[in-house]
């Protein structure tokens, strides 16, 4: 059964998300892909009239500004004119999803079976995703999922899964399932 959903603007998006959560957030949650950031958004608002199930949107921010962020969180309040019941999370990935890749530099190398130079380090800070590629030698974007599946084992999974960013995520959904399920007991 379905008890939240989460939105997120593309499939490797997805595929990090399903890869680097725990199982028991991600059994009763559904994943809904976007085609970006404004599709995104109206999936989000279509299912404000749909369910009154929580809804997170899981989002690239493109920038470590947190002026910027916020300036965004924002507008996507303002656009989507929240006047529903749903509990509404938000997580702008600084700067995107593969950020939770590079996590600890001994676990990337574990990852990759190499060491990564220091210049790449560096970069992958502000750079996650192409830095991911050109590590993995991946062309397009739409690969680096199917490069990534083969080179995760569950025993860096569950190193990735210490990432203080996905305990962040993990608890934001614990609170606001107490939260809906003591307003349900109300």
């Amino acid at each position: 059964m379905t008890e939240r959903y989460f939105v997120v603007e593309g499939k490797n998006d997805e595929f990090v998300l399903k890869q680097l959560l725990p199982d028991a957030l991600l059994k009763d949650t559904k994943i809904i892909v976007a085609s970006g950031h404004s599709s995104g958004l109206s999936i989000i608002q279509t299912l404000f009239t749909l369910t009154p199930l929580p809804i997170s949107f899981f989002f690239d921010a493109d920038t470590y500004s947190e002026e910027k962020i916020s300036e965004n969180t924002q507008f996507i309040h303002s656009y989507l004119k929240k006047s529903f019941d749903n509990s509404f999370l938000l997580f702008p990935m600084k700067p995107e999803m593969e950020i939770l890749f590079f996590y600890k530099r001994e676990l990337l190398n574990k990852l990759l079976d190499n060491p990564i130079s220091d210049d790449l380090w560096q970069r992958s800070s502000y750079e996650p995703c192409k830095v991911l590629m050109e590590l993995l030698e991946c062309k397009r974007r739409d690969q680096l999922s199917n490069f990534l599946e083969k080179k995760l084992t569950s025993e860096i999974v569950q190193e990735l899964q210490q990432n203080p960013l996905i305990n962040d995520i993990v608890q934001a959904h614990i609170d606001t399932s107490v939260v809906n399920n003591n307003a349900i007991a109300a």
